[in-house]
C-alpha cells in the first residue's frame, strides 16, 4: 500500500481510513506491506504492517497496488516503472491521486474511487 496517514503531509494516523482498509484485509488473510513519506513509529501499534523504505520497494512481488493517501509523490511515479515490480499490473486508487489514463497506458487495470 501506498500511505498510512489519513491525509497528506501529516504523520497522524489517527482514524485513518488506510489502516481500516487494511485491517480489513488482513483480516480477508492479505499479507500487507506499506510505505507512507513520514508516519512514523506508531506502526508498532500495527505489528501486522510491514514497512518498506520506498514506494518502489512496497511494490516488489505485491499482487495489487494499494493507493491510500494522496501524496504527490504517489502521483509523480511513473507507473511503466512500477509495472514489472508486481506480480499482477492492478491498482487501487483510494483516493484518485494517480493519473488514470497515466496507468491505463502502461498496462495496469486500474479502479479508482467512484469510477
Amino acid at each position: 500500500a501506498w500511505g498510512l496517514t489519513f491525509k497528506a503531509n501529516t504523520d497522524d494516523l489517527r482514524d485513518s481510513p488506510a489502516i481500516k482498509i487494511l485491517s480489513l484485509l488482513k483480516d480477508k488473510g492479505a499479507y500487507i506491506r506499506a510505505y507512507d513519506p513520514t508516519a512514523s513509529k506508531p506502526y508498532a501499534s500495527y505489528p501486522w504492517i510491514e514497512i518498506d523504505d520506498s514506494a518502489r520497494g512496497v511494490c516488489k512481488g505485491a499482487d495489487v497496488l494499494a493507493v491510500l493517501t494522496e501524496w504527490s509523490e504517489f502521483a509523480a511515479i511513473d507507473p511503466v516503472d512500477i509495472a514489472p515490480l508486481l506480480k499482477n499490473s492492478r491498482v487501487v486508487d483510494g483516493r484518485n491521486a494517480l493519473n488514470r489514463e497515466k496507468w491505463l497506458d502502461a498496462g495496469f487495470t486500474y479502479r479508482g474511487v467512484g469510477r
